[in-house]
């Protein structure tokens, strides 16, 4: 079909797609994943084999734990792909939707590895400018977990969601606001600042 057309619409075939892979996963596992290399391949820069893969995975596994150490390496294999494939440069909004997943898993689960995981927040990172569609709310949401759940990158998840915050729709504030209940002061703290 039409690639360059389809960049616009891969947000909302991308939220039809990943429930699929959770849900029948034996049944539309190898439409789900040719569809995932289909998409990979509209996005604004060539992405890797390893990209659409490790998507495949993490739509399909919610856990680092349910990963295979065979799959938990093409998790992390794909993150370092995704980033050496940007170039250093961000993704538009629809081609960063499609891989926000991938970076959502590697953020939230600590086992990926401390530098994986670096990688991963730091592509998130690049996708803050104002002006632009982001997913706010979803990475908004991302990184209250985060900061909630791992000491580590509590300052710069919590300064991210700062960025962020700022683009949030009056509807997405209920994002902000499980961080307000959280036990650590800090986390409080960085979610007042954003709200």
């Amino acid at each position: 079909g039409n690639r360059k057309g389809m960049h616009a619409h891969l947000p909302a075939v991308s939220r039809l797609v990943w429930p699929l892979a959770r849900a029948a996963r034996r049944l539309v596992a190898g439409g789900v994943k040719a569809t995932a290399r289909e998409m990979a391949l509209c996005c604004s820069c060539r992405l890797s084999e390893q990209v659409p893969e490790a998507l495949f995975l993490v739509s399909e596994s919610p856990s680092y734990s349910n990963l295979t150490p065979d799959d938990a390496a093409n998790v992390r294999g794909g993150v370092r792909a995704l980033v050496a494939d940007m170039g250093g440069y961000p993704l538009p909004v629809e081609s960063f939707e499609l891989v926000f997943p991938l970076l959502r898993f590697a953020v939230e689960n600590p086992p990926v590895g401390s530098e994986v995981q670096d990688l991963a927040l730091k592509t998130v990172a690049q996708h803050a400018s104002p002006g632009q569609a982001w997913p706010s709310a979803g990475i908004i949401g991302t990184l209250v977990g985060v900061m909630v759940s791992n000491a580590r990158i509590r300052k710069a998840a919590g300064d991210l969601a700062l960025k962020h915050a700022a683009q949030l729709q009056p509807h997405d504030v209920s994002e902000l606001l499980d961080g307000c209940l959280a036990a650590d002061p800090a986390v409080r703290s960085a979610v007042l600042d954003c709200l």
